[in-house]
C-alpha cells in the first residue's frame, strides 16, 4: 500500500511539472486532406449534418492520421442533426454519437478548447446540465474570443434559468489498514508505569464495499428564487460486520442565485445513522452557504453550519458543533485547478468540549490519455477543554492528510470510469491511545466527465 501511495504522489509531482513546462493552450493542426473529409466538412457548413455523417462515420478508425479531425466533424454533425430531428430517440442517440466522439477527442487532447465548447453544448442539448456547466466554466477560464465568451454565459444562464432535478451515485472498495483509528502501540506508559494496549485499541484493518447516492429537486419561486428539496445515502459495509454503516439524511431550504456563478443558500436537515444493524444516532440542524465568482477564473466559497447528535445508548455523549469554513478555487489554465479551504470548528458535550482549526491546500490536472491526477494535503488542530486522561495537560490533537488521486476516463465500466484514492492520516496526540496512524487505498467509480 505504501508503494502505491509513493507512486500516485510522484505522478501527481511530474503531471504538474509537465503542466507548467507545456502550455496547455498549444496544440499542432489536425485538419485532414483527405477529400471525402473536406467534403463533409463542406456539407456541415452547408448545413447538410445528416448527408456529412454518412461520409465520417466509415472513415472513423482509430489509426488514421486524420482520426482527430474526423471525430470532431461527427460531433458538429450529430449536433446539427441532432437539433433538427423531431423524433426524441432519434435525437438521444445522435447527442450520444456526438458525446462519444468529442470526449475521445479530449481524451487524447484536453488542451482543445473548441472541442471543450461543443462537447458542453452537446451536453446542454442532452440535459446534462451539471457536465455542460463544468465544460462551459473552463472554456470560459481559457480567455476565449468575446463572441465565444457571450455565447457561453448565454448557455449558462440558460443552464441556471432551467435547471430541476439532479442527483449524484458512486460505489467503491476501500481497503483500510486502521479502521478503528487505533494506536500501533502494545503499550503506554501511564504514572511513570508501563500498561498492556488491549486488542480492541490497537490498529485494526477491514475492506468494504460502500455505495452512496442522493438527489435534488429546485422549486422556482421566481427570478433568481428557488426552493430546494434533497436526500443523501451512504451504506458501507466491511468483512467483519462491525463497522458497517447506514446514514440517510433529508434536507430543505431556500436558495438564491442573484447573477451566474453567485449564490446564496440555506437547509434544514435531519439524519439518521446505523451502525452494525443498530440504531446509533440521529441529528439535525442547519446549514448555510455561499459562492461568488470574483473573476472568470477565481471563485470564492463559505459554508456555516449547527448540528445537534443524540446517541440512541449513549446519551452522555449527546454532542452539539459548529462549523465555519471559506475557500476559494482558481483555474490557472482550463487544465489546472488549485483549491484553498480554512475552517473553524466547536463542538459541545456534557462535561466538556473542543475547538478545531483546520487548513487543505490542493492541486488537481487534466492529462492527455485520459489521465486525471490531483491531491490535497489537510492539516488540524484540535484542543480539548478536558485534560487527557491520566494527565493534568489539555488534550490536544494534531493531525495532518495526504490524499493523492488518478483517474483515466479512457477506461469505463458501464459508463464509469475507475478513480484510485490513496490516503495517509497520521494524528499526534499527547494521550496516547488518540495517537494514531493510518493508510487507506478507495477505487471507486465514478461518472464520464
Amino acid at each position: 500500500m505504501a508503494h502505491l501511495w509513493r507512486a500516485l504522489a510522484a505522478a501527481l509531482m511530474l503531471a504538474l511539472a509537465w503542466t507548467i513546462l507545456v502550455s496547455p493552450a498549444h496544440s499542432d493542426s489536425h485538419l485532414s486532406q483527405d477529400a471525402q473529409v473536406n467534403h463533409a466538412r463542406w456539407l456541415i457548413e452547408n448545413h447538410q449534418p445528416l448527408a456529412a455523417l454518412a461520409i465520417l462515420r466509415p472513415l472513423a478508425i482509430r489509426s488514421r492520421a486524420d482520426i482527430t479531425d474526423i471525430r470532431f466533424l461527427i460531433g458538429l454533425s450529430a449536433i446539427g442533426a441532432a437539433e433538427r430531428v423531431d423524433d426524441e430517440d432519434q435525437r438521444a442517440a445522435l447527442l450520444s454519437e456526438a458525446i462519444a466522439a468529442l470526449r475521445a477527442i479530449l481524451i487524447e487532447h484536453p488542451q482543445l478548447m473548441r472541442v471543450r465548447l461543443e462537447l458542453a453544448r452537446a451536453f446542454f442539448l442532452n440535459g446534462d446540465d451539471d457536465l455542460s456547466r463544468r465544460h462551459f466554466e473552463r472554456v470560459l477560464a481559457g480567455d476565449p474570443p468575446s463572441a465565444v465568451a457571450i455565447n457561453g454565459h448565454r448557455f449558462l444562464h440558460a443552464l441556471r434559468a432551467r435547471r430541476r432535478w439532479s442527483s449524484y451515485l458512486s460505489f467503491g472498495i476501500e481497503q483500510n489498514d486502521n479502521i478503528n483509528s487505533g494506536t500501533d502501540a502494545e503499550t503506554i506508559e501511564l504514572f511513570g508505569l508501563p500498561f498492556v494496549v488491549n486488542e480492541q485499541s490497537r490498529a485494526r484493518a477491514d475492506t468494504g464495499l460502500s455505495i452512496s447516492g442522493g438527489g435534488e429537486y429546485q422549486l422556482p419561486l421566481g427570478e433568481g428564487k428557488r426552493w430546494r428539496f434533497g436526500v443523501d445515502a451512504t451504506r458501507t459495509e466491511y468483512d467483519g460486520h462491525e463497522f458497517d454503516e447506514t446514514w440517510l439524511s433529508l434536507r430543505s431550504g431556500p436558495i438564491w442565485t442573484p447573477s451566474q456563478g453567485n449564490e446564496v443558500g440555506a437547509q434544514v436537515f435531519t439524519a439518521q445513522r446505523q451502525v452494525a444493524r443498530n440504531r446509533h444516532s440521529k441529528e439535525y440542524g442547519l446549514r448555510f452557504n455561499a459562492r461568488h465568482q470574483l473573476t472568470k477564473k477565481f471563485a470564492v466559497n463559505g459554508q456555516a453550519s449547527w448540528r445537534k447528535t443524540a446517541y440512541r445508548q449513549a446519551a452522555r455523549a449527546d454532542d452539539e458543533d459548529a462549523n465555519f469554513a471559506l475557500g476559494g478555487s482558481y483555474l490557472f489554465t482550463p487544465l489546472l485547478q488549485g483549491d484553498l479551504k480554512m475552517g473553524y470548528s466547536r463542538e459541545r458535550v456534557k462535561g466538556g468540549g473542543n475547538r478545531g482549526r483546520n487548513a487543505q491546500l490542493g492541486l488537481s490536472v487534466i492529462l492527455p490519455k485520459g489521465w486525471t491526477l490531483g491531491g490535497n494535503v489537510e492539516w488540524s488542530r484540535r484542543r480539548h477543554e478536558v485534560n487527557a486522561p491520566f494527565s493534568d495537560e489539555r488534550q490536544v490533537d494534531r493531525k495532518r492528510a495526504l490524499r493523492v488521486f488518478a483517474l483515466n476516463r479512457g477506461v469505463t465500466v458501464f459508463g464509469f470510469s475507475p478513480q484510485i484514492i490513496a490516503t495517509r492520516e497520521r494524528q499526534r496526540s499527547n494521550f496516547a491511545l488518540d495517537d494514531y496512524q493510518r493508510d487507506r487505498v478507495d477505487l471507486r467509480f465514478v461518472r464520464q466527465f
